[in-house]
This record gives C-alpha cells, sequence and structure tokens, in this order.
C-alpha cells in the first residue's frame, strides 16, 4: 500500500491536509483580553460547538421536513378517509400506503407518530393483557404486521394531528433557507467571535472598575 508523503515534512498528505483545515477554518484567532482568560490565543472548542449547533439544526429542520412530508401525508390521508375511529380504520394498502418503507417504520418504532396514530389490534392486545390472569400475562405475544393491521386517528386528537404534521410551511424551499441561513449565522458568529470576546472583556472591566 502507498502512502503520500509531503515533501518538506515528510508527513502524511491526509494529516497536512487535516492540520490545514483545522488552523483555517476552525482555529480562531483571538487577541489578549485583560479581564478572559483564554489560553494559548486560539479558540477550537467554541468553534466546534458553533458547529455542532448548526449541524444539529439543519439535521433537525430534516427530521421535521420528513414528519410533515412523509407521515404527513398519511395523517391527511387517515383524516380524508374519515379514519376516526376503530370501526372505520383502514389498512395502509387501503389507504395507499403499503410500499412505503418510512410509514412502516414510523408505525412500528416512531412514537411520534403513534402518538396520534392507533392501532386497532395493538389496542386489542392491550385490552387482553389488562384482563388476562398474572400467570397468562407471559404467554401473551404481539407480533407486529403492518400489511394487515388497521389504523385510525381518534377524534379527539385529529386536530392535533393536522398541527404536529401540517403541510403548510414545510417545503424543501423552506429548508434550504433554513440551510442558508444557519450556515451564514455560524460562519458569522465564528467570524466575529473575537470582537464579541473583546465587548464581554470591556463590560467585565467596566463592572470591576466601580
Amino acid at each position: 500500500m502507498y502512502q503520500l508523503f509531503t515533501l518538506e515534512t515528510q508527513q502524511p498528505l491526509i494529516s497536512e491536509l487535516f492540520e490545514y483545515f483545522k488552523d483555517r477554518y476552525f482555529t480562531v484567532k483571538l487577541g489578549r483580553y485583560e479581564n478572559i482568560n483564554l489560553g494559548d490565543g486560539t479558540l477550537i472548542t467554541p468553534t466546534m460547538i458553533i458547529l455542532g449547533l448548526m449541524i444539529g439544526i439543519i439535521i433537525a429542520g430534516a427530521l421535521v421536513l420528513r414528519d410533515r412530508g412523509i407521515l404527513g401525508k398519511f395523517v391527511r390521508a387517515l383524516n380524508r378517509e374519515q379514519c376516526n375511529s376503530p370501526e372505520t380504520a383502514k389498512t395502509l394498502a387501503e389507504l395507499g400506503f403499503d410500499r412505503s418503507i418510512s410509514i412502516r417504520n414510523a408505525l412500528r418504532n416512531g412514537k411520534r407518530l403513534r402518538s396520534v396514530v392507533h392501532c386497532v389490534e395493538w389496542e386489542a392486545f392491550e385490552a387482553a393483557v389488562a384482563s388476562a390472569e398474572e400467570s397468562e400475562k407471559p404467554n401473551l405475544s404481539f407480533r407486529w404486521d403492518n400489511s394487515t393491521y388497521h389504523f385510525y386517528i381518534p377524534a379527539e386528537k385529529s386536530i392535533e394531528a393536522d398541527v404536529r404534521f401540517e403541510k403548510e410551511g414545510s417545503t424543501w424551499k423552506s429548508y434550504v433557507i433554513l440551510v442558508i441561513v444557519t450556515v451564514v449565522l455560524a460562519v458569522g458568529i465564528i467570524y466575529f467571535l473575537p470582537d464579541l470576546l473583546q465587548m464581554l472583556d470591556n463590560a467585565i472591566g467596566i463592572i470591576k472598575s466601580y
């Protein structure tokens, strides 16, 4: 296996690139502050925190877009078909979502969707467990089957479901705007961090003078 080295230092090229990007983009050069002790004059950790928050906001926005997009279509289909009771509940195939992996996984494991969407068969199993003798309960088991089970949104949760999974304002355009604004703010904060610290240092100095 061949390894790339720089000519001057004989260090691996990947290591050199890492050091370059760390010094260029992840290290903030600071001034000298009379009232704030920041060690060697560089600030890596706050920069990483800001970038971490930026990535977290972007990921959260993607999850919201998913919830109100893919999952929202399923919720709106249930409301449109008036599936608001066990008697009017329908299967995924009847609603046109039998091939949706996202919906199937969310119904099986997603607490957010399951908080408003109820499963008739699961509720029947819970009722059977509640009424069974203690000695019989260990023998009771439930096998999840999205292809045959029936789902509905209780009438009292219909408004909550509409609000939580509303489509309005949750488009790819709004998500792209969120990403751009978040990146600009993060870069701006990192760029002006030395100035902000200088303002903080001045404020501390004024307080100490009283």
